[in-house]
């Protein structure tokens, strides 16, 4: 196995400037030695700063250490970017390989890329293989190697510990259109910022992502270099990817939750419902009338080594009521180290949708007057009315006063067709009584969804 090397380049000289051209000439002499060495062979792959082996499984990158000075921040946003980043200031490193030529150095090795989070979809857990990151730098006259992995160079402030080794997710980034060629798409981290190869927060544009849920505004100040563990500044440095277990764990695992009456029954509660669960292959893994049953399910896969993400399926007769108390108990096992919930399937909502903020229900409170849809059960379907609520302020009023306009709503193509009328895609607040069939609900909810509307789902009894 290839390590770190000495290069030309003093401990604590600055970023940048002659130090970074002598390890740019370096990475040039290094990849031409390297195609003239291995570049017939095709157990390697051998790219500008970077050199791959597929029987060994581990990519090794060209890199250089930000390190730290008075000039850059505590806070580390990065592990690791590419050169034109201009991100340095909250990077442990700089690797002068591309992100895109990264991505297909990682499935060389036979790593499979997932999929960054995207909000915008429901997509909030990085998704893909995990990966094992590791930086080499020599120290010390008598060149001696440092082996470090980038986590123990970081603290979290809320514990003053480093971040624990759980290595990154090969998510792979986004691939947009090409501003220059509208018809063709370029890999997002090549061509714009951060252009990151390791994020420590959840970013749909980087190669590898953290694997767990990080908001930016959430660990933004709490990822902290640690000063503890010095790092030399602007020294060159090999940066190891290899998977991050032999056996390939912890690995995403795909299942279908299904949730459904218990026969014979009349649901009041969790306890009345079947739970079904399923891989890709349509296969049942578990079916059990038991909440424990369905607990124990996913704690084998977990023992297992593996990440259980899940889609929901629930079936239409299910009772509201009893939907919002499973979706309650699942967002409360939606874990790090137990369930990610996948996007939902076409024609149903995120499942938060019945978890929501309680400020929305009270006009006097909410941030934003949605559009109220207020549903009843009647034999043959709901029937509903909507009401537009408007903020404001007359001459000579004391407060705020609530200009209500209320619309029938007979059917849901009657919502439907207001919501689409709609300038931008509505925010959209229903109120439906928890006795009410999900399958019931469900022809609004896709009103509304069909308009790209945000929506939340309240029960008529939380008014009461």
């Amino acid at each position: 196995m290839l390590v770190a090397i000495s290069a030309a380049g003093a401990t604590n000289a600055p970023a940048g400037g002659a130090v970074r051209e002598r390890h740019l000439a370096l990475v040039r002499e290094r990849f031409g030695d390297h195609v003239r060495r291995y570049g017939q062979d095709s157990n390697w792959l051998v790219r500008p700063g970077l050199l791959a082996n597929r029987a060994a499984r581990w990519v090794q990158l060209d890199a250089e250490t930000v390190g730290v000075n008075d000039f850059i921040t505590r806070q580390v946003e990065f592990a690791l970017i590419t050169e034109g980043s201009g991100k340095d200031y909250e990077a442990l490193a700089v690797t002068f390989a591309r992100p895109s030529d990264i991505h297909a150095a990682l499935e060389f090795i036979g790593l499979h890329a997932g999929r960054p989070v995207d909000y915008t979809r429901h997509r909030y857990w990085p998704k893909g293989d995990r990966v094992r990151m590791t930086f080499r730098w020599t120290e010390g006259t008598n060149g001696a190697v440092r082996t470090v992995r980038p986590e123990d160079l970081i603290l979290d402030a809320r514990t003053d510990q480093p971040l624990p080794p759980q290595g990154f997710v090969f998510v792979g980034s986004r691939r947009v259109p090409d501003p220059e060629k509208p018809d063709a798409l370029v890999y997002a981290a090549d061509r714009y910022d951060p252009m990151a190869v390791a994020s420590m927060y959840n970013e749909m544009d980087a190669v590898l992502d953290v694997p767990r849920r990080a908001y930016k505004s959430e660990v933004y100040e709490l990822q902290v270099r640690n000063d503890r563990f010095p790092v030399p500044r602007a020294h060159w440095l090999c940066v190891q990817l290899e998977p991050f277990a032999p056996d390939g764990t912890p690995h995403p695992t795909d299942v279908t939750l299904h949730i459904e009456c218990a026969p014979a029954t009349s649901p009041a509660a969790m306890r009345d419902l079947r739970f079904t669960l399923r891989d890709t292959a349509g296969l049942v893994r578990q079916t059990t009338n038991d909440l424990t049953g369905m607990l124990a399910a996913f704690e084998r896969l977990v023992g297992a080594g593996r990440e259980p993400y899940v889609t929901l399926e629930p079936d239409d007769a299910l009772p509201l009521k009893v939907l919002r108390e499973t979706c309650a108990f699942l967002a409360s096992i939606e874990q790090d180290k137990g369930i990610r919930i996948e996007p939902p399937l076409p024609g149903h909502p995120y499942y938060r949708a019945f978890l929501p903020n309680p400020a929305l229900r009270d006009r006097t409170t909410r941030w934003v007057q949605p559009l109220e849809l207020h549903l009843f059960d009647r034999v043959g379907g709901a029937t509903g009315q909507l009401f537009r609520i408007e903020d404001t302020w007359p001459e000579g009023a004391t407060g705020t006063v609530y200009k209500i306009t209320p619309y029938a709503v007979p059917a849901p193509a009657a919502a439907a067709e207001y919501f689409k009328a709609q300038q931008y895609p509505p925010l959209v607040v229903i109120f439906a009584p928890g006795a009410m069939r999900y399958g019931t609900l469900r022809p609004f909810l896709q009103a509304a969804l069909d308009a790209r509307a945000s929506l939340y789902v309240f029960l008529s009894e939380d008014n009461q």
